[in-house]
């Protein structure tokens, strides 16, 4: 039985990864990520800062496919490093199509776990149809679809956020301190 739902549950999330892999391949967009991707790969393989010269070029080619020219405005990393420290196994992946829809189907289940944390929080146990409604709501609304195109980590802010909340619920005061210094990291989307 266990191992029924373990397979099934695998097959869910690569078909899931499959379906972003097929979107990142024929549209554009992603440029949060693609900031994000490059300044990682850019302290892995040429050991440069995440926040030069050397990245924002890196980042201005994958976006936009050509160099930057002089007073393009820069794509620069507006992450601190220790949040970077999250982007390193996507880093090491060299398509960056496929790393995009890792980070994708990463930030889709981040936002079903946001909800289920908020629905922990509020001690609600909504029927299957209106859960379900509102996570599909949840992802495909503008603010989070936008931010899962881009491929921005202020959904992971969201998510460590709502772990504050029902954190402090819990009167686990430690862990909400963390928490809440662990989501600092995105000011501005």
């Amino acid at each position: 039985m266990v191992l029924g739902i373990a397979i099934l549950l695998l097959a869910a999330a690569g078909g899931w990864v499959w379906v972003n892999y097929q979107f990142t391949d024929r549209e554009n967009g992603g440029n949060d990520f693609a900031v994000y991707w490059n300044s990682a790969r850019t302290v892995l393989y040429d050991n440069a800062t995440p926040y030069g010269e050397l990245a924002s070029a890196k980042s201005q080619n994958t976006i936009f496919g050509i160099a930057r020219r002089a007073g393009d405005p820069p794509s620069l990393l507006d992450l601190p490093f220790h949040i970077e420290v999250l982007i390193f196994p996507f880093a090491v992946i060299n398509n960056y199509h496929l790393a995009r829809a890792l980070w994708l189907t990463y930030l889709e289940i981040s936002i079903v776990c946001t909800v289920f944390l908020c629905f922990r929080f509020l001690q609600w146990k909504p029927s299957p149809v209106v859960g379900g409604g509102i996570i599909l709501f949840s992802i495909f609304s503008v603010h989070g679809l936008w931010a899962v195109i881009l491929g921005n980590a202020v959904i992971l802010a969201g998510l460590l956020i709502a772990g504050v909340i029902l954190a402090l619920r819990e009167e686990q005061d430690e862990l909400a301190g963390i928490l809440l210094a662990l989501s600092t990291f995105k000011l501005l989307t």
